[in-house]
């Protein structure tokens, strides 16, 4: 962590005691200055151009609240496992969703320690989310995951929103 300290507008925030996936997510937009958010889980690992196709989505598409890519399902050495396409499998992690959209739906749950996304797609407009159907992220497969122990392999998100009214 100490490598990003004087990496310009980078701020490392760390917490005091374990939160969980959801409220350490909620802490980092709560943190955050910029207009989009996109978080990636401490395991996995993105594509080189993954922040600048994501941004760029964003940016030029105001009416898109934000973009998913697909992403490679791989092991511990790097070996691709398989393709996963968001709109069949969707992760909240690699998503880039505004900031200020994040804030307006009341961003990620505090009471969450795992099943973040899930919780997080209650919400989310998912029309208003632009898919990029490229694999930019890689979810690394290897059993000993949070989610891995608490239930098993990633759940397909259901396509169907709930309305938050």
């Amino acid at each position: 962590m100490s490598s990003f300290s004087g990496a310009g507008d980078i701020k490392v925030v760390v917490n005091k005691r374990n939160l969980g996936v959801g409220a350490s997510a909620r802490v980092g937009v709560d943190h955050s200055r910029g207009k989009y958010f996109v978080r990636v889980d401490a395991d996995d690992y993105v594509q080189p151009p993954f922040l600048s196709m994501l941004y760029n989505v964003l940016r030029f598409c105001p009416a898109f609240v934000g973009v998913s890519c697909d992403y490679f399902l791989t092991d511990n050495d790097e070996r691709v496992l398989s393709v996963e396409s968001f709109k069949e499998k969707g992760l909240a992690c690699g998503l880039m969703l505004r900031t200020s959209y994040l804030e307006r739906i009341g961003s990620y749950s505090k009471k969450k320690k795992v099943f973040e996304d899930l919780d997080l797609f209650e919400r989310v407009e998912r029309a208003k989310i632009f898919h990029l159907p490229v694999p930019l992220y890689n979810y690394v497969k290897h059993g000993q995951s949070l989610t891995d122990r608490v239930s098993g392999p990633p759940t397909p998100v259901s396509k169907k929103r709930k309305s938050a009214r």
